[in-house]
């Protein structure tokens, strides 16, 4: 059951690791050329897809975060409850 955590947790942030990608290196400068054009219909595209990468970036960070609480801590109990 761990190691389907560990995945989902990997996926995860692999998930953000894409959308950040294309966040930052693809949506962002392609939005502040169609700002500096002047294109009201670019730009409005660009805002489009940079909050929808935005999401998934979220998305990502979330799926990992989930995923990494969700692994049971060791205690050092006796009879193996928290």
């Amino acid at each position: 059951m761990n190691a389907l955590k560990i995945l989902f947790a990997v996926y995860g942030l692999g998930v953000s690791a894409v959308s950040a990608y294309g966040l930052f290196a693809l949506d962002m400068p392609a939005l502040e050329h169609a700002v500096l054009s002047g294109s009201a219909r670019a730009e409005q595209r660009h805002r489009t897809n940079v909050a929808a990468e935005g999401t998934w970036l979220l998305l990502g960070n979330l799926i990992t975060v989930c995923s990494i609480v969700a692994v049971p801590f060791r205690h050092d109990s006796k009879d193996g409850q928290a």
